[in-house]
């Protein structure tokens, strides 16, 4: 994951049901310095399939 995900990785954790966010840890700037500490931590899975 880097930071140029974060959009879409928040539009996914706000639309599922019961995902508990922190206004700190889950912003972009939290979500930017956990990554530069820990880069390899996070990961993306992304699905080219779009519904039409």
């Amino acid at each position: 994951m880097t930071v140029n995900d974060y959009d879409a990785v928040y539009q996914l954790w706000i639309n599922t049901l019961g995902m508990g966010l922190n206004d700190i840890d889950d912003s972009y700037q939290g979500i930017e310095h956990m990554l530069t500490h820990n880069p390899t931590l996070s990961f993306v899975a992304e699905n080219e399939y779009k519904k039409s």
